[in-house]
């Protein structure tokens, strides 16, 4: 049997509130719900949520920040992934 965490509605809305201050953020955070093992570039993001790469990039340091996404270079790529510390 598997054990969900699921939250409650006040700590939801506690959770958006402090993470995903703005509509683009809420949107990344949905994007990973449907793809939290997988890794994507910029371009990519902004593609699939038909936002500017700039916009994308400036929500995806703001959740690197708040450590709920990890960012990796390779090969003169950056990528992004949910991240897979549950501490935060």
């Amino acid at each position: 049997m598997v054990a969900l965490d699921v939250l409650n509605e006040k700590q939801l809305f506690q959770f958006v509130g402090k993470y995903a201050g703005d509509h683009l953020r809420v949107e990344l955070l949905a994007f990973w719900s449907r793809h939290p093992h997988d890794k994507f570039t910029a371009s990519v993001i902004s593609c699939a949520l038909d936002h500017s790469k700039l916009e994308v990039k400036r929500a995806l340091k703001l959740l690197d920040e708040a450590g709920l996404v990890d960012t990796f270079s390779t090969g003169g790529l950056t990528l992004y992934n949910l991240t897979t510390n549950e501490t935060n």
